[in-house]
């Protein structure tokens, strides 16, 4: 019969002891199993004692009254609270929490009751947030007069983080010795050499007030991220794993010795949650603010969500956490390969290309004099959209509505801009790439009395002005 030795010498406690389901987490985190507890050696008896801990975690999670009666009162909660859940599989091994069993000298995060591996909602959030900000430092020009409306719409990104978040806080390493700058830039650290590059010239105010708000610190913000966990019914959680460290003598003594190939490998197992995993990441968006502001924070909201919809954020939002899990993995040894997650491709957008249509022959359309100032035409255009194409397209007669829909990142090759034209001719559906952002928008046009009219307004207006930029 297997055993759980205690941590002080000939302390044992049977599995019947423990009602043949023990807290898995108790058995991590307060038994241990030693070779020799005076010398405090465990290499034998430490993979038997993982697969104990893992059996621990599949009776718990398995049985029907445990951990599927938790999830599912768990989900019914969130779902209650509006929450946004997406699930991904791991595509290899997961590490998270490393460093919280140190006598193991090799931790995981389990849940304190019924023992499931889990990826705490705070760990998610501080990636999404790293990636976010590392994300804009993408958008900064090369110096702070470089191209104003390049800083503008890098600023703007970055107030749209603030107030999802709560605030800007990556800035670059020092050394400890001489305080010189470390490391990637950073957008806290970019702000001030902005700042300073830009103190003492007048035109060039508004920016500096806009960076000194950024610099500011917040209190809160209108994302929630709760923890992931593991889906019901599948067949095993976790798996002993092992790390080889071949040069212990060059790393004992600090580099003195070299690492040489004749120096004894020292195995070390741990335990890490399998491939092929699904996780489920939950999280919420506070409602947007739609009155005046009544309070600073608010009046910062309202300045920053300017033009954008709840869907275009959560489109936002769901990206970067498409990219975090994907590209820059959570957890430890993601530079091994561990802590990533499958991630569909990005579906390409809901038009219709020329190719699929039934042809048709571009007729010009009659003359047409339009009673909409062009200002007045469009709606839901940011920065990302590049706004000054579309202020240009809405001085033609023939649109009387602009709408951005949506405008999501796309790290994939720039595909051409494609349209989709209405049975009627009434209505315009375009998609195109403007840096790295992939925009949607729909046209509603007047004049226009059939596809064929409203194909020769795409050929010899729009899509000349897109491909200019």
């Amino acid at each position: 019969m297997s055993a759980y030795p205690y941590t002080r010498p000939d302390r044992r406690v049977t599995e019947d002891a423990l009602n043949k389901r023990p807290a898995p987490l108790l058995i991590f985190q307060k038994w241990q199993a030693w070779d020799d507890f005076e010398k405090f050696e465990h290499k034998a008896s430490r993979p038997q004692y993982f697969d104990e801990i893992t059996r621990a975690v599949h009776n718990v999670y398995q049985h029907q009254q445990s951990y599927p009666h938790w999830h599912k009162q768990y989900l019914q909660a969130l779902h209650a609270l509006g929450v946004k859940t997406k699930a991904f599989p791991t595509v290899w091994r997961l590490l998270v929490g490393w460093g919280s069993n140190p006598t193991l000298e090799a931790g995981l995060t389990l849940h304190h009751l019924y023992g499931f591996p889990y990826i705490p909602g705070s760990a998610v959030k501080g990636l999404l947030h790293h990636v976010a900000e590392m994300e804009v430092m993408e958008m900064f020009p090369a110096s702070a007069t470089a191209d104003k409306e390049k800083l503008r719409a890098a600023l703007q990104q970055l107030r749209l983080i603030k107030i999802l978040f709560g605030s800007i806080h990556l800035e670059r390493a020092k050394k400890k010795e001489t305080g010189e700058e470390i490391g990637p830039e950073c957008p806290k650290s970019k702000l001030k050499e902005f700042k300073d590059q830009l103190n003492g010239k007048p035109e060039w105010q508004e920016i500096i007030d806009e960076i000194d708000a950024l610099q500011q610190e917040h209190t809160g913000g209108m994302l929630s991220f709760y923890d992931a966990v593991p889906e019901p019914d599948q067949v095993n959680l976790l798996q002993t794993d092992i790390v080889n460290c071949h040069y212990g003598a060059y790393y004992g003594s600090e580099g003195d010795h070299p690492p040489s190939d004749d120096q004894q490998p020292v195995p070390v197992t741990f335990l890490a949650v399998k491939p092929q995993v699904k996780f489920i990441f939950a999280y919420r968006l506070a409602a947007l603010p739609t009155a005046p502001g009544r309070d600073d924070e608010e009046k910062e909201r309202l300045q920053s969500l300017h033009q954008l919809t709840r869907q275009t954020v959560l489109a936002q939002v769901n990206n970067w956490l498409q990219k975090a899990l994907g590209e820059w993995g959570v957890g430890a040894k993601t530079a091994a390969g561990y802590g990533y997650f499958e991630i569909p491709l990005p579906a390409g957008p809901a038009i219709i290309t020329e190719a699929q249509e039934t042809p048709i022959t571009a007729t010009a359309p009659p003359p047409f004099k339009s009673s909409i100032k062009p200002a007045a035409k469009i709606s839901g255009i940011g920065q990302e959209y590049n706004q000054s194409l579309w202020q240009r397209l809405a001085a033609s007669e023939y649109i009387e509505k602009i709408v951005g829909q949506k405008a999501r990142v796309n790290s994939a090759a720039a595909p051409a801009p494609m349209r989709t034209i209405s049975s009627a001719g009434r209505n315009l559906q375009v998609s195109y790439q403007n840096g790295r952002f992939l925009c949607d928008v729909e046209l509603k046009l007047q004049g226009i009395h059939s596809p064929e009219q409203a194909l020769h307004l795409w050929e010899n207006v729009i899509l000349p002005e897109l491909k200019k930029g």
